[in-house]
């Protein structure tokens, strides 16, 4: 049995809410007995007796105008957010894709899926590498480097050398047809120690103590303008 991803925030959607009962459990009903490319054969018969209603196709089509296209003359309806939604980004070189962009080019409806949006599971996983300070940042076409070792080169030597060096590299390793170093930042200190580049000094500047002023008490005031007048 199939498993597909399914949205949740459709019940806080004004245009999911105001549709009727038997148009929501038909729009159910389509998206678990389409195809793996999002292609329902037509069939009332069946969905009105799996749902346990009389569906009149005219209402639910016109219900579903912005939801669906129709193909072949009727016989067959296509969501196209369900390729957005299950599959995100079609690439050929994705065996699972194959098969529904074979179908899709059928009819003629790959164009626009090329970039579709990244599916839920991408998603997280994406959003979890961001938060991994480990994750390795590209500087294309070589040098890849994670934001720590990045930082604390930046931090030694600043950045405006640190992106000169990268750009050294990518540079030379193009020009020479030289294969991509195994450590980056092991390469980038190299370079920078064979030119003789010195890491920043850091100027310790001392915090600056502020004297406490002097209290003058009241007694001590009356004392002295007492001797003045004597």
């Amino acid at each position: 049995m199939p498993k597909r991803f399914t949205d949740t925030e459709k019940w806080k959607k004004p245009a999911f809410r105001k549709k009727s009962l038997k148009c929501k459990c038909f729009w159910f009903y389509l998206l678990d007995n389409c195809n793996h490319a999002g292609m329902w054969e037509v069939d009332f018969e069946l969905a009105s007796f799996c749902i346990g209603e009389t569906l009149d196709s005219k209402y639910i089509a016109e219900s579903l105008k912005d939801k669906i296209v129709v193909l072949d003359n009727g016989k067959k309806w296509f969501i196209p957010d369900f390729i957005d939604f299950q599959y995100g980004n079609l690439s050929k070189e994705c065996k699972p894709h194959k098969p529904v962009i074979e179908l899709l080019n059928k009819y003629n409806l790959m164009k626009g899926f090329a970039k579709g949006i990244k599916r839920v599971k991408e998603q997280v996983k994406e959003k979890d590498k961001e938060q991994d300070k480990s994750k390795v940042i590209s500087n294309p076409p070589f040098v890849n480097l994670s934001i720590e070792e990045k930082k604390i080169l930046v931090d030694k030597f600043g950045k405006d050398t640190i992106m000169l060096y990268i750009d050294k590299i990518n540079d030379w390793i193009l020009a020479n047809g030289k294969k991509p170093y195994k450590d980056y930042a092991a390469t980038l200190r190299n370079w920078l120690r064979k030119d003789n580049i010195k890491e920043k000094v850091k100027v310790f500047q001392a915090p600056v103590v502020k004297k406490p002023e002097e209290k003058v008490f009241q007694g001590s005031k009356i004392k002295d303008l007492t001797k003045n007048i004597g």
